[in-house]
C-alpha cells in the first residue's frame, strides 16, 4: 500500500512517494472497515450473542486498520490534515457499515450463508497475510504463544456466552 518507489539512475539514487496512492491505500481500508460493519450488524441480526462476538472482533481488528491508515498516508508522503481526515473515514466506515444493516432485512436463511462468507474473508487474510508476516518479523515461540492466546480468548468468549 504504501507509495514509495526507489529509482535509480547510474549511481544515484532517491526515492519517490506517490501521496495519491498512500491516499487510495488507505480508502481501500476504508471500504474494508465497511465490511466489517457489515458483519457487525448482520451478527447481531442473527443472533444477539454471536454480534457480540463480532463486535470484539470488529473493534480490536479496527484499532490496527487505523494504524495502518495512518502509517500508509504519512509514508506516501500525504499531509497531516489529510492523514487526519483519511483516519476519520476508516473510523466511520464500519459505524456506517453496522447502520446500513438497519434498513435492510436478511432473511434468516441467507444470514446462514453471509455470516460464513466473513468468516471465511477473516480466516483467509489472517492466514494469508498476518500469521506468515507474524512468523517472518517475530521469533516463531513468541508467535505461536500469541496465535494461542487468542484462540483461547475466543473460547473463553464462546463458552461465556454459551455458543
Amino acid at each position: 500500500y504504501v507509495s514509495v518507489h526507489r529509482v535509480c539512475q547510474g549511481d544515484r539514487c532517491w526515492n519517490v512517494r506517490h501521496p495519491k496512492g498512500g491516499a487510495f491505500g488507505a480508502a481501500e481500508l476504508s471500504i474494508h472497515s465497511f465490511t466489517d460493519g457489515l458483519a457487525l450488524g448482520v451478527g447481531f441480526h442473527f443472533d444477539f450473542h454471536v454480534g457480540i462476538i463480532v463486535a470484539i472482533a470488529v473493534i480490536s481488528h479496527d484499532f490496527s486498520d487505523g494504524i495502518n491508515t495512518v502509517t500508509i498516508m504519512l509514508n506516501s508522503g500525504n499531509s497531516l490534515r489529510s492523514t487526519f481526515l483519511m483516519l476519520l473515514a476508516d473510523a466511520i466506515a464500519p459505524v456506517l457499515g453496522a447502520a446500513s444493516t438497519l434498513f435492510i432485512d436478511i432473511p434468516g436463511r441467507f444470514l446462514v450463508l453471509v455470516l460464513p462468507f466473513f468468516a471465511g474473508g477473516f480466516l483467509y487474510l489472517g492466514a494469508s497475510d498476518v500469521l506468515p508476516e507474524a512468523h517472518e518479523k517475530n521469533p516463531p515461540l513468541l508467535s505461536f504463544l500469541f496465535n494461542m492466546a487468542g484462540f483461547i480468548v475466543v473460547l473463553v468468549m464462546a463458552r461465556l456466552l454459551n455458543i
